[in-house]
């Protein structure tokens, strides 16, 4: 028990003595770590000195407002197609496509080139081999950040800020392109937007033309068909008409010549009744002309037989003219006697001139009148209207009505006017409302004013520092990494020092 202790006591001094040993040989070579320590040192601020200065600057954006998405949505409310499938665009969407083409090297490339920014950075006129790793070297410090938000605060409508930054050895050439890069994005972003919109309109519009054309070519073939139909109906209309007026006019003329044939034999039997009153007149006038002449032959005979052969009219207008009257009296209230008055050959001249009369119409009054009866039957004008009649169409009072008909047939108004339509658009409820729609997609012209893809939160500024080199850490690091080096030294050459003693 007693050795053991007295051995860790030993080597306790053992171990006393190595640092105090140690301690001495750093002491000992002071000088070669001061001078070890600061060559380095001195190396670090050469190095720091030599390395250009980086510089970030950065911008910072919003989603964009709710009037640009409005804007690039009127689209949707200019159309009447509610039947797309498409949906409308949003701030997240559109807010993406523009940092995706921020983003995008082949853009970012294009910025590059047009604003000539490989003659702004390479400002002491360096020849540069290859330009695609130059600006590969350039582009891959663009970086895509995205502030942290608190927790249990509410961000509405995607407006999570976001930040691109850009390294580079020009503060105000890197914060130009980043303004230039994300104002370009933001143009050619609502620029393509536009071009999407105003492909749809040309597509609809497209679309509408088709429409119209079908709808014209079905108007115009439902218009034919509706002549070609209405020509069909009228024809029936006339054909039918046609017959009823061919039956009113066969009708007609049956009655017509019915009627003819009743009043010619009506006009008959009225003739046949006046013949017979003339044939009656004619006889009793033979017979009182026979009668007559018996009379006359018994006054001749009379005559004769007193000796009257001579009238005696000249003797008794004698005798009137003296104022004597002469009177024979046969009998109570008679006249002078024929045979006394006119004589025998008086007597027969009449008896002969009664015997030789072919007719006794001429002393018949009556039968001048019957006979102009007769005349007048037989000149009967409403006869001769009915056989004279080139048409029965006047007379028939239901032709008037249907010969209406067939004039309104013949000039259907709806027919000619369907005939003589030159444009069925009119007339098409669909037509028009394509119409009205066509007229508000040509009227809507799409303009980038007043819409953003991006709200900028902040552009981008020259820095006024750079962030590298960090000069002081560089010379901090070198100084205690040579202060270190040159303490290990020492301990590697005071080893070599004891296994050579």
């Amino acid at each position: 028990m007693n050795n053991l202790n007295a051995s860790e006591h030993d080597r306790y001094q053992e171990d006393e003595i190595d640092l105090k040993q140690l301690f001495r040989s750093l002491a000992d070579r002071k000088w070669f770590i001061f001078g070890f320590t600061g060559f380095v040192t001195a190396l670090a601020i050469a190095y720091a000195l030599s390395i250009s200065p980086i510089y970030k600057a950065s911008i910072s954006f919003l989603s964009p407002n709710q009037s640009s998405v409005l804007q690039l949505n009127k689209i949707k409310l200019t159309s009447e197609t509610s039947e797309t499938s498409e949906t409308s665009e949003t701030s997240e969407t559109i807010y993406r496509k523009f940092l995706n083409k921020l983003m995008s090297s082949q853009f970012q490339r294009k910025i590059f080139d047009k604003n000539d920014y490989l003659i702004r950075l390479n400002s002491d006129n360096q020849e540069i081999i290859n330009i695609e790793d130059y600006f590969a070297e350039f582009s891959k410090s663009i970086n895509l950040e995205t502030h942290k938000v608190q927790k249990n605060v509410e961000k509405l409508n995607y407006e999570k800020p976001v930040n691109v930054s850009l390294e580079g050895n020009d503060a105000q050439v890197i914060a130009s392109f980043l303004n230039d890069l994300a104002n370009s994005a933001d143009q050619e972003t609502i620029g393509e937007f536009l071009t999407i919109i105003q492909q749809k309109i040309d597509i609809r519009l497209n679309d509408i033309l088709k429409q119209r054309g079908l709808l014209l070519s079905r108007a115009k073939q439902d218009r034919l068909s509706k002549i070609a139909r209405i020509k069909i109906e009228d024809g029936q209309k006339i054909n039918e008409i046609n017959d009823q007026i061919s039956r009113l006019r066969v009708k007609a003329e049956k009655d017509r010549l019915n009627e003819i044939i009743r009043i010619e034999k009506g006009n008959q039997l009225k003739i046949e009744k006046i013949n017979d009153k003339i044939e009656a007149l004619r006889v009793k006038a033979k017979k009182d002309r026979l009668n007559k002449i018996h009379v006359l032959l018994d006054a001749a005979k009379m005559a004769e037989s007193l000796g009257v052969i001579d009238n005696n009219f000249k003797k008794i207008g004698n005798e009137k003219r003296s104022n004597s009257t002469l009177t024979v009296a046969i009998g109570d209230n008679q006249k002078l006697p024929k045979w006394y008055l006119y004589g025998k050959n008086a007597l027969l001249n009449e008896i002969d001139i009664l015997k030789n009369r072919v007719s006794d119409d001429a002393y018949i009054s009556e039968i001048v009148n019957l006979q102009n009866q007769i005349q007048a039957i037989n000149d009967d004008k409403d006869l001769a209207d009915l056989k004279n009649r080139v048409s029965d169409d006047p007379y028939i009072p239901e032709i008037v009505n249907l010969q209406n008909k067939l004039n309104a047939i013949h000039s259907n108004q709806a027919l000619k006017t369907l005939q003589s339509r030159k444009d069925d658009s009119p007339f098409v409820a669909e037509i028009n409302k394509l119409d009205i729609e066509s007229i508000k997609l040509k009227s809507f012209q799409p303009s980038s004013i007043g819409i953003n893809a991006v709200q900028i939160n902040q552009y981008a500024y020259a820095p006024e520092s750079a962030i590298k080199p960090k000069k002081r850490l560089i010379v901090a690091v070198a100084f205690i990494a040579g202060f270190i080096l040159s303490i290990l030294l020492v301990f590697i050459m005071n080893a070599f020092r004891s296994e050579k003693g």
